[in-house]
């Protein structure tokens, strides 16, 4: 009863959409079995012989499993109730306008093969089943059952195919324009989406770029800056300069993951140091906000094989969001190692407002942003939680949430991982920008473009001790490096003339005329595509550096370079 409740001929109730063509399968199937099963039982009634109604019995009784198929989702479904019209014709009609009207059922088959079943050979032999029914029912080599129910029911079996057959039609197109249409509410939903998310994400490039500017602007304006003052401005920046990089890291994370083109760099690595390391950033956020922040590690957690900057990136995400959306109480991060099942289980629980109910399945989207959550608080881009979603699926692992509207929210993250030995962790990097390494002596040809970006390098360089010249171009690095006597070359991949594949090619190729032909090239670009890296490789450069850059990976790399 609950089936037939649902049952629609003309119109979804309220806004019911068919989920799946099974459902399709299942109305046409009901349909069927119930008009094969009236008029067989119209016939009884009038006291016909057995043989008159038990072929319809036999129809809805076949009818009635490929229903049943259909309710469970089986994927034979189709086929048998294509399958079942079909043998409906070859069985029943006695020849073109006859007492039963059967061929009336190449309409509902013909529409369920063209607009259902997928282009390909099966599709193509259902059609051509079409021509053979109606060569054989031409030849009278058939059943022709129709031919067994007596006279004076002809015009009931007719009534009863036309209905049959104009139902599943109607169905079949019902169905066919609520998908499309629900595809349309897709595609609209979305652009809005894209659309809102476009106008959020200027706002929030651009705050980080204020923030850059005036802090600059204060730093020009001091006639006689205080010491503190400038170290306060330029932290400024710098943390402006970072939330704005992150923002693109994320747009470029998203776009390579929906395209399906971002990669896993698996290697030994220490989770309980990872999970300090991630205390230790998510901190000064959490005390500007007057939040505790609580880092509880259950037992002892092994050295595990997996990508650790993938993993810390998805942890980073649920932790910034705990931080961004509480405003009182604290965030707690847990994790334990799952000796069974060799997982890794992490769980971030904040005292934020919650999730509402109907909101908890829309925040793994992408450009979701749950604004009724906290009205008063600055939200994000929407993209950290569908960003971690797929790193989660890319990953193998599974990300669940919990969240009780006025209390808080807790996410909970399983990873399984290779149990790996690692060695002892080093103590986390210093987050001063201090340039340790020394390149006195050293010959360096910086090719750049980019004023700016010059400017920085060169001042890098000046620190360091090294010995350099500039080439503003392609040309112009091409004639510096015939002079040879190089000890390492930075180039920029993107110069009038000739670009910085060009120029390495030519650095590498035996036949030209530039006698370093082993000079380590360290590559600088701000494109951080797989595609750009494989393109550095492939062009002979030795390492790559992603602007922008921080300042002691710039002396780090080259160090190593030149030293290697």
């Amino acid at each position: 009863m609950a089936n037939l409740r649902r049952f629609s001929l003309f119109a979804a109730p309220s806004g019911l959409v068919l989920g799946s063509v099974h459902r399709l399968v299942a109305q046409v199937s009901l349909v069927a079995g119930i008009t094969a099963f009236l008029l067989a039982l119209i016939i009884a009634l009038q006291g016909a012989a057995l043989k008159a109604f038990l072929p319809m019995l036999v129809q809805a009784a076949c009818f009635s499993f490929a229903h049943w198929r259909a309710r469970i989702g089986r994927p034979d479904s189709l086929h048998m109730v294509l399958g079942l019209v079909w043998l409906t014709v070859l069985c029943f009609d006695d020849g073109f306008m006859g007492t039963g009207i059967t061929w009336i059922f190449y309409i509902p088959l013909s529409l369920g093969i063209l607009l259902f079943m997928p282009k390909g050979r099966i599709q193509t032999m259902w059609l051509l089943s079409i021509p053979l029914g109606l060569i054989l029912v031409s030849t009278g080599w058939t059943m022709r059952l129709n031919l067994l129910i007596p006279v004076e029911f002809a015009p009931a079996s007719r009534i009863s195919n036309f209905i049959a057959a104009i139902l599943a039609s109607i169905l079949a197109i019902r169905y066919l324009l609520e998908q499309n249409g629900l595809a349309l509410s897709k595609a609209q939903a979305a652009s809005r989406a894209k659309s809102e998310f476009l106008s959020h994400i200027s706002h929030e490039f651009r705050t980080p770029l204020n923030a850059i500017s005036g802090f600059t602007d204060l730093l020009l304006l001091e006639a006689r800056p205080d010491a503190e003052a400038i170290q306060d401005n330029l932290h400024a920046i710098r943390s402006s300069s970072e939330h704005l990089l992150h923002l693109i890291n994320d747009v470029l994370d998203l776009s390579q993951m929906e395209n399906g083109k971002l990669p896993l760099h698996p290697a030994p690595f220490s989770p309980q140091a990872v999970l300090e390391d991630l205390a230790r950033t998510i901190m000064p956020l959490a005390q500007a906000k007057g939040l505790a922040l609580h880092l509880e590690i259950e037992g002892i957690l092994p050295g595990v094989q997996g990508d650790r900057i993938r993993w810390l990136q998805i942890l980073l995400n649920l932790t910034s969001n705990a931080v961004r959306y509480s405003q009182v109480g604290f965030v707690r991060i847990q994790a334990r190692w799952e000796l069974s099942g060799s997982t890794l289980i992490v769980s971030v629980q904040d005292t934020g407002p919650g999730i509402p109910p109907e909101k908890l399945a829309l925040i793994f989207e992408p450009y979701a942003r749950i604004e009724e959550s906290n009205p008063s608080q600055a939200h994000g881009t929407g993209l950290g939680l569908a960003i971690a979603r797929q790193l989660v699926d890319t990953m193998g692992g599974n990300l669940e949430v919990d969240s009780i509207q006025g209390q808080g929210s807790i996410f909970r993250y399983q990873q399984p991982f290779a149990w790996m030995e690692v060695a002892s962790a080093s103590s986390p990097a210093s987050d001063s920008p201090v340039l340790t390494p020394s390149l006195a002596g050293r010959r360096i040809l910086l090719c750049e473009d980019t004023a700016m970006n010059v400017r920085l390098a060169t001042n890098v360089l000046e620190k360091l001790g090294a010995e350099y010249e500039v080439a503003e171009d392609g040309r112009q690095s091409l004639e510096l490096l015939r002079k040879g006597n190089w000890d390492l070359v930075l180039l920029d991949l993107h110069m009038p003339f000739h670009d910085g594949y060009e120029v390495a090619k030519r650095i590498r190729d035996p036949d030209s005329d530039i006698p370093c032909k082993d000079v380590p090239i360290l590559a600088m670009t701000a494109d951080a595509s797989q595609e750009t890296a494989q393109r550095i490789r492939e062009a002979g450069m030795n390492d790559c550096l992603t602007k922008p850059f921080k300042l002691h990976d710039l002396a780090r790399r080259a160090f190593t370079l030149i030293q290697g």
